[in-house]
């Protein structure tokens, strides 16, 4: 794919419409389209416009400056566009059941992964209807095991919302597949009762319907839900540990008290500093100012930069 001129970072992708007779691209990071490959004319331009710009390729460039701007507003507005329909979706009984129940899922599923690399044994995981979850886990390192929930969900969260960075709808697809994986995988070792296995069928088909749904328009459909997945189990990873302030009943805060003698604001501290962390972290990578690339493929794309140049310079020499 090709690179968006716009943005700088996501990735062109046709869209399967032409205008006289040029592809239509549309960018996967920002959302703007473009016509053609050589001029990269946007469709909002007149006719004309586009015809003379094809016949003497001479318009001026708008100024990067003033695109970087743009492009930077309009990926904070997404950002927190986002941060709020993930608020509104969580105040609305059914419609975020979905949601929830992924959550809890990761939270539980925290504990059963940290358990078995720990030496222990997971029994059997339970998700309520309600929101609510146990791992049933013996042995292991306790420590590890009560602080994985949700320490654990706010990596799961950061990493589904980082699959979508850089517009690379293939890695979204791999780990959107990866996700699916391993909620079947953990359902067919862990779950044991009828409720859960609802729960964890519900999960996987809604996110299969994502899936299936973004072959016609992958920009709006399966990006945008699997940020919204990620940001949503993000958020609640960092609200949950709230609630346990003052709460007397059983929890993770609370067994960890009992195990370390460290008092249970300590816990709960760590947690929410873990989550706002990656929140800082996620905006900062989605809105552009740490670029994720892959080092070795900019050393060699700098490394052919140089064979190429290197030669005419001797000559000039």
């Amino acid at each position: 794919m090709d690179r968006c001129p716009n943005c700088q970072s996501g990735h062109l992708h046709p869209q399967g419409k032409t205008r006289q007779g040029y592809p239509i691209q549309r960018c996967l990071e920002c959302g703007r389209q473009f016509i053609g490959r050589d001029s990269m004319v946007e469709p909002s331009a007149s006719p004309a416009r586009y015809s003379s710009a094809r016949k003497q390729r001479n318009l001026k460039p708008r100024s990067r400056r003033s695109a970087s701007r743009k492009t930077r507003l309009n990926l904070q507005k997404s950002f927190f566009g986002t941060a709020l329909l993930v608020v509104v979706i969580s105040s609305i009984p059914i419609l975020n059941f979905p949601f929830e129940w992924l959550y809890t899922f990761f939270h539980e599923l925290s504990h059963a992964v940290v358990a078995f690399l720990t030496g222990g044994t997971v029994r059997v995981i339970t998700i309520q209807l309600a929101g609510g979850g146990a791992a049933w886990i013996y042995g292991g390192v306790d420590v590890l095991v009560g602080w994985a929930g949700y320490g654990g969900s706010v990596l799961w969260g950061m990493g589904l919302f980082m699959t979508t960075l850089g517009g690379n709808l293939r890695r979204t697809v791999i780990w959107t597949g990866a996700l699916m994986g391993t909620l079947a995988l953990a359902t067919v070792l862990w779950v044991r009762d009828g409720e859960t296995l609802f729960i964890t069928t519900t999960i996987y088909v809604v996110w299969m319907s994502a899936l299936l749904r973004a072959r016609k328009n992958p920009a709006t459909k399966l990006t945008r839900f699997v940020r919204f997945a990620g940001l949503y189990v993000l958020l609640n990873a960092i609200m949950a540990p709230v609630y346990l302030i003052g709460y007397q009943g059983h929890s993770d805060a609370r067994a960890l008290h009992a195990l370390t003698g460290i008092p249970q604001p300590f816990w709960i501290i760590s947690w929410i500093a873990l989550g706002l962390y990656a929140l800082l972290v996620l905006y900062a990578l989605h809105v552009g100012e740490i670029k994720l690339r892959d080092r070795k493929q900019i050393n060699k794309s700098k490394s052919l930069r140089i064979s190429e140049i290197s030669p005419p310079l001797e000559q000039r020499s």
